[in-house]
């Protein structure tokens, strides 16, 4: 039961810090692809 219990908390935060990295990295891409657009509009 303890056992169990730990693999679920590590799963648990496993999971949750996947998916902040997805966020930061979806942030980063869509902060990079402005960027990039903008760059093309001034030239």
């Amino acid at each position: 039961m303890n056992k169990f219990a730990l693999i679920a908390e590590a799963w648990g935060a496993m999971a949750f810090n996947l998916m902040r990295a997805g966020l930061i990295i979806r942030c980063m891409i869509s902060g990079l692809a402005t960027k990039y657009r903008k760059g093309i509009h001034v030239q």
